[in-house]
């Protein structure tokens, strides 16, 4: 997956976890026991590390020890009004007392479009356009010639069978993500150091998503009684998709019919009812980019009062 989101989908009750569009790297809207406000943000409130964060996208999903999901009032009180919307906690990884442990995670993939819908071939469309001119009491716009062309593919130009959306969706999704750990440390400091780069194509020509992350977790103990720890991470990420917007070339898609030429032999597109072709839009109207940097940071000490009684302060 690309964004931790992901990985939540299907797995808790009470937690709805949806996509915005297609795109690799879309926004992803998370909803504990559904919408609370119409008005207001329903997105839960993220604690990554004992410390509220804005988001949680810039998390590898290789370096989360574990995500927990806090959904009733008794359970999110501690956290006040910010917590009305559920609470979501996410420990990553810690430094660990030990010899250097080097580890590397990778995978490489690709996608293909599933459930498509099966349209009808020019030939069988334009057959039923006779008929429903026809049943309107209006000559159908097809006469034996043009139904034969349709048949044989003689004159693709003119008599074509086009499948936008099979063309539209016509790129393989590679991806790959590759994720490269280092932990140690002896009895005074221990740390932990991640690195991970991820990599996806979408299904459409122009689509990419990539993001780099790089985390340290250091904890030294200072004294028998003092303690100190930073967490420390940093993000960028870079979204591309055709200007004209995922969603809007899919409804197009779905409305262009197989009697419409995509691309004349000469290599000029043609437009559906002299408004738009989605293949064209995503091909050759060009793109926008969303870029991301984000640091975040927290260094926190913890002294040991008495024993049993430990305080804590994280900026």
């Amino acid at each position: 997956v690309s964004k931790v989101a992901q990985a939540l989908q299907g797995r808790l009750p009470g937690v709805n976890v949806i996509s915005q569009d297609g795109r690799p790297g879309a926004t992803i809207s998370v909803r504990v026991r559904g919408g609370g406000s119409i008005t207001q943000s329903n997105e839960p409130l993220y604690v990554v590390d004992g410390f509220p964060v804005s988001s949680i996208d810039d998390i590898p999903v290789a370096d989360i020890e574990s995500i927990d999901v806090l959904k009733d009032a008794s359970s999110t009180a501690i956290y006040g009004a910010r917590g009305a919307n559920g609470v979501i906690l996410i420990t990553t990884k810690s430094a660990q007392e030990g010899r250097v442990k080097v580890s590397y995670d990778g995978y490489v993939g690709w996608q293909s479009a599933s459930r498509m819908p099966k349209f009808l071939d020019s030939y069988n469309y334009a057959v039923l356009m006779n008929e429903a001119y026809t049943n309107d009491g209006l000559k159908g716009p097809y006469d034996e010639t043009a139904l034969q062309k349709f048949k044989d593919g003689s004159d693709p130009d003119f008599y074509p069978n086009s499948d936008w959306l099979g063309t539209l969706l016509s790129e393989n999704g590679l991806f790959n993500n590759h994720h490269l750990s280092i932990k140690g440390g002896g009895d005074k400091v221990t740390y932990s150091l991640a690195f991970n780069y991820h990599d996806k194509d979408g299904l459409i020509v122009n689509t990419n998503y990539n993001k780099f992350n790089v985390r340290a977790n250091i904890d030294a103990q200072i004294n028998s009684r003092l303690k100190l720890t930073t967490n420390m991470a940093v993000y960028r990420s870079n979204m591309t998709a055709p200007a004209a917007g995922i969603s809007n070339l899919m409804h197009y898609a779905f409305r262009e019919t197989p009697v419409t030429p995509i691309q004349l032999s000469n290599g000029n597109y043609a437009l559906f009812k002299n408004e738009h072709n989605s293949v064209a839009y995503a091909r050759e109207g060009g793109t926008y980019k969303e870029i991301n940097s984000n640091f975040q940071g927290n260094v926190g000490m913890e002294l040991d009062i008495i024993d049993g009684l430990k305080l804590r302060g994280v900026a």
